[in-house]
């Protein structure tokens, strides 16, 4: 699965689930989720993924941006992506 796949399928993702991608990021990006507990820095690694964003951010920031008038899609996406990398 890609990031962008991912990303697309939110609202099928359970809301306590972490989102986690191959660096660097970018929608072409390997994805999956997990279910398991952050490490006691805050992250998570597995099988060369490294923690993203928490699906229940990045549904509430998607929710926020199209409620200020953003469209679905690869720019929508693009932004979640940069929040992730700036300010997560």
């Amino acid at each position: 699965m890609t990031l962008r796949e991912t990303l697309n399928s939110l609202d099928e993702l359970p809301e306590e689930a972490v989102i986690l991608a191959a660096e660097p990021w970018t929608l072409g990006s390997k994805a999956d989720i997990e279910q398991g507990e952050l490490d006691d820095t805050g992250r998570m690694k597995r099988d060369g993924l490294l923690y993203f964003l928490e699906v229940s951010i990045a549904r509430e920031l998607r929710e926020d941006m199209l409620a200020n008038g953003w469209r679905d899609g690869d720019r929508l996406f693009q932004r979640i992506i940069d929040h992730a990398i700036n300010d997560a």
